[in-house]
């Protein structure tokens, strides 16, 4: 409805976060420059689950920044 989710949970980033791609399931891809999401290593790219919490399943990392997700 284009209404503020008050329960999607901040995820921390340690940096920048300058890509988002949603998933067919929900999961929240964000690709940057960052070092961590809520204090937990992840590097330039992560997954998030629709509340907004890390997805510890997906243990990726990117060497540099990452501009876009296809």
């Amino acid at each position: 409805d284009g209404g503020l989710d008050t329960t999607f949970e901040d995820p921390n980033v340690k940096g920048f976060v300058s890509v988002i791609a949603i998933q067919a399931d929900g999961g929240i891809l964000i690709g940057g420059n960052f070092d961590s999401i809520q204090g937990k290593p992840r590097k330039n790219l992560a997954r998030l689950t629709s509340a907004g919490t890390l997805d510890t399943t997906f243990k990726q990392d990117a060497d540099g920044t990452v501009n876009s997700i296809v």
